[in-house]
């Protein structure tokens, strides 16, 4: 669906031309690194890294994670783990102290699509990654952080691990 501007038929964004150049690249990153996924009804793709313990998340419950994000390049976009960050010559944005690394999140206060399908996946000890249509994430405006960018339209990669949860 392509958005005009004014009175012109100047195409400025064409949302399925870029959904799929984005799913050809999210393809052949899976391709070329032998990763097998499985698709959720919204059409997340992800690989579950460890099932987890216990009972999911529930509304209200807080989650303590470590993460990762990176585009399909393997640059870093952001982490939590220090030897993540000191591996990829990074301060990283949400750098804390090492006694609080886990980050603390509550599901009620969730801002992106993509960290919500992680939520719901979520298990004590769980692992997954999460391949992420630039549409599920930072869309067209992209996104800057301290040290980094993403440019817009982008897919990335997100890695989520959960360590533990409040209820």
């Amino acid at each position: 669906m392509p958005l005009i501007f004014g009175c012109t038929e100047e195409v400025l964004y064409d949302f399925e031309e870029n959904l799929s150049r984005e799913k050809t690249l999210i393809n052949e990153f899976l391709n070329k690194n032998n990763i097998e996924v499985q698709t959720d009804k919204n059409g997340f793709l992800y690989k579950v890294l460890n099932e987890g313990v216990n009972e999911p998340l529930k509304e209200g419950d807080t989650v303590y994670y470590n993460y990762q994000m990176y585009l399909l390049d393997s640059t870093l976009i952001d982490s939590n783990i220090p030897s993540v960050l000191d591996a990829n010559n990074s301060e990283g944005y949400n750098r804390v102290p090492v006694m609080q690394r886990i980050y603390k999140y509550s599901i009620k206060d969730e801002p992106y699509f993509f960290l919500d399908f992680a939520l719901t996946q979520a298990k004590e000890q769980s692992a997954l990654q999460i391949f992420v249509p630039s549409y599920l994430a930072y869309g067209s405006n992209g996104y800057v952080n301290v040290e980094k960018r993403i440019a817009p339209n982008s897919p990335i990669l997100f890695q989520f691990e959960v360590v533990e949860i409040s209820r």
